[in-house]
């Protein structure tokens, strides 16, 4: 198991962005206030880890990396169709679930709430038709991440 650190402290996000990654394969990734010790024995971690000092930075990134999701079915078409969607553009719940021919959009959000691998996932891209929706389970903070996501990559809301 290896794991990239990365310090967001002097942002307005959490403390850290933490990838976990298994035989340089991205299994887990998220936003936490506990800073753990950082392991990279991988080119892939290294690159891993420039990426995501350059996306925090402001700098267009698109994260192509193998990816292990231990999902649902259904979770993983949402994730995989969210995957499509490029850096700086977003799409709506409803046309998420549209191209994947159902009308489960409150599915889509559903999926959404459980993507273990945040950002290099970008579910934050996906909005809701009046609001930007929830992120991170809904919270207030959630949202707030949420909104800061898409400013880096250039929204104005």
């Amino acid at each position: 198991m290896e794991l990239v650190v990365i310090d967001l402290r002097d942002t307005d996000l959490s403390p850290f962005f933490l990838a976990h990654l298994e035989d340089g394969v991205i299994v887990k990734s998220g936003f936490s206030s506990r800073e753990l010790e950082e392991s990279i024995r991988t080119p892939v971690a290294r690159k891993l880890r420039d990426d995501l000092y350059a996306y925090f930075s402001g700098k267009k990134i698109d994260f192509n990396y193998a990816v292990r999701l231990s999902v649902p079915e259904f979770t993983a078409r949402v994730l995989s169709e969210v995957s499509k969607i490029p850096y700086g553009k977003t799409k709506t719940y409803k046309e998420v679930a549209e191209r994947l021919g159902t009308k489960a959009y409150r599915a889509v959000g559903g999926a959404l709430a459980r993507n273990p691998i945040p950002v290099i996932i970008p579910c934050h891209r996906v909005i809701g038709m009046k609001d930007l929706g929830g992120y991170m389970g809904g919270k207030e903070s959630g949202i707030r991440i949420k909104r800061i996501l898409l400013e880096i990559e250039g929204h104005r809301l």
